[in-house]
């Protein structure tokens, strides 16, 4: 899917963000819908405006340079059906830490603490306890 220009309608803009926002989950359930419908009622227009606006502005190789220098433990979460940015980015983001662990949640979308959270917590607490 591609963003709309940003001379685009506000009305526009809002239904096709709507209409992509099943995409982002494992399922389309009353979990993903409540989930979906809170984040749209917290979100700013200015910070909808500008992620989607910005997003091809990311200067790579200064985010890459400034994931090498954290020097703490960390855990990338993806899940294995992330149809938002796939599962390749969870590794690109995890081999740009000096010291990552990836864990995957089988059957969970872009927002696996929704699809599985059951999964999520177990794939978590036991990074969290040796923190």
């Amino acid at each position: 899917a591609h963003a709309d220009p940003p001379d685009a309608p506000a009305a526009q803009q809002t239904r096709r963000r709507r209409a992509l926002l099943p995409r982002q989950y494992a399922r389309w359930d009353e979990r993903a819908q409540q989930h979906a419908a809170r984040s749209e009622a917290t979100i700013s227009k200015r910070a909808q405006a500008g992620y989607i606006a910005g997003f091809d502005q990311v200067d790579v190789p200064a985010l890459i340079a400034g994931l090498a220098a954290v020097t703490a433990p960390v855990l990338v979460v993806g899940g294995t059906r992330d149809a938002v940015s796939g599962c390749a980015s969870v590794l690109v983001v995890a081999s740009s830490f000096p010291s990552a662990s990836v864990a995957w949640i089988e059957g969970a979308g872009h927002h696996p603490w929704i699809d599985e959270p059951a999964a999520f917590r177990a794939a978590i607490d036991p990074f969290l306890a040796s923190a």
